[in-house]
């Protein structure tokens, strides 16, 4: 039920989208080729992110009848450092500066596909060299130990900030390696998607 995307655009911006698509089975599947279609054709027809976000939205509830639905977290990194993101009911993704500060993309909207007319706000920040963006699903924060404990957001966050200047390789396999630890060989309900992104703008 995860999918994940990332490419460069024409103008030399890149987009990620990171998301989890409710149920199993075939019919998730069609749901997350119909959101990588859409996303495509959405970016490439170069629309404000919120406009786009609620006309995939209106097409997802369409097509399902409101039946099944999708969250999403969609950002745009811009060459100048220019962060912008739509975050349809996914966990919040984290931006880490290399002083360890951490701020969140939190929600901005429901789930994709859910309600017919829901509006989907666009936010921004500015990254600065060597800021990281973290975005991760939910079988990430879920993952369950043989107790029946989640892994949590506290812990991601722990990780993330400590040490400041890993790699994105590095930092996503502290992540990894700390939440199979968690977990110690149970086994997972949830599939797990994890995106780290940094900041380099080019010389």
């Amino acid at each position: 039920g995860d999918y994940f995307y990332i490419r460069p655009r024409s103008d030399g911006a890149w987009d990620a989208v990171i998301a989890d698509v409710s149920g199993k089975g075939v019919s998730s599947a069609l749901l997350a080729s119909l959101l990588q279609g859409a996303f495509l054709l959405g970016s490439d027809a170069a629309l404000p992110m919120s406009e786009m976000m609620g006309r995939i939205n209106h097409f997802i509830n369409i097509q399902t009848q409101g039946e099944k639905y999708a969250t999403v977290l969609y950002c745009s990194l811009e060459p100048g450092g220019r962060l912008s993101w739509s975050n349809a009911g996914h966990p919040e993704g984290l931006v880490v500066s290399s002083d360890g500060t951490l701020a969140e993309l939190e929600t901005t909207g429901f789930p994709l596909g859910m309600l017919e007319d829901s509006e989907y706000a666009a936010k921004e920040r500015m990254l600065r060299p060597g800021d990281k963006v973290v975005l991760y699903s939910d079988g990430l924060s879920e993952a369950q130990n043989e107790e029946g404990a989640f892994f949590g957001s506290p812990a991601i966050r722990k990780i993330v900030k400590q040490p400041a200047g890993a790699t994105c390789a590095e930092l996503q396999g502290r992540l990894l390696d700390a939440a199979e630890a968690f977990t110690g060989g149970a086994v997972l309900t949830d599939d797990i998607t994890l995106v780290v992104i940094e900041y380099s703008p080019a010389l």
